[in-house]
């Protein structure tokens, strides 16, 4: 990956908690019945499809328009942006277990590139930063409750001040990047359609080569 100012026009982001992940990991949940409808290649959900997806019956299928949607989000003092790299090859499966949880895991090489907005046209950057680690979704019935794992290469990152502070109990910046190693967190949110956390925990933590995104955007720090 490289740092530096770039004067390109806006950037078009994806969502960075999507980093192209692996099937499913040896100490994940195992799955269980196989519903009587499979979502194939040609059901693949469109940009305004709910997540997490039908149950796949085992096909891994391309990551749909939905994984690639822009966001901005207020971070590191200013405005970053999240938007896909060079390398996008996500692809996706999805298991309905008995209880009615969703477990969804991914694969496939996946960058991003990262931005913040120092304002005046120029944007601090951090370019093709590789975020290939495997890893798993685990949706509850309600969709209230959602267990991130990742390995690295990969991102994580808080959404709200409530989960943030669990992060800095941990030892992580709100928005990092690491290396190596496994990182799982817990979180139940206030509501199913709303974007806010009540409580979080991590769960597993091995993680080493944590670097804070922030600083990788700083146009002080020396470039790579």
């Amino acid at each position: 990956m490289r740092r530096g100012i770039s004067t390109v026009a806006p950037i078009l982001v994806v969502v960075f908690v999507l980093a192209a992940c692996a099937p499913l990991l040896a100490d994940t949940p195992a799955p269980s019945s196989v519903p009587t409808e499979c979502a194939t290649s040609a059901s693949t959900p469109g940009p305004d499809t709910e997540w997490p997806p039908p149950d796949t019956c085992g096909e891994f299928l391309p990551a749909p328009d939905l994984l690639y949607l822009p966001v901005e989000f207020a971070g590191c003092g200013s405005t970053v942006s999240v938007m896909g790299g060079d390398s996008r090859t996500l692809e996706y499966t999805s298991t309905v277990r008995d209880d009615g949880s969703t477990l969804v895991e991914y694969r496939g090489s996946y960058t991003l590139d990262i931005a913040r907005d120092y304002g005046g046209g120029l944007d601090a950057f951090v370019d093709e930063l590789d975020v290939s680690g495997q890893g798993y979704d685990l949706h509850s019935t309600d969709g209230v409750t959602v267990t991130y794992s990742r390995e690295g290469p990969a991102i994580f990152a808080s959404v709200d001040a409530v989960e943030a502070q669990v992060f800095a109990e941990e030892g992580f910046p709100a928005l990092f990047f690491f290396e190596s190693g496994t990182v799982t967190e817990k979180v139940v949110f206030t509501g199913s359609d709303a974007l806010a956390v009540d409580e979080a925990e991590f769960t597993e933590n091995t993680v080493s080569g944590v670097q804070s995104i922030c600083y990788l955007l700083d146009p002080s720090n020396p470039g790579e």
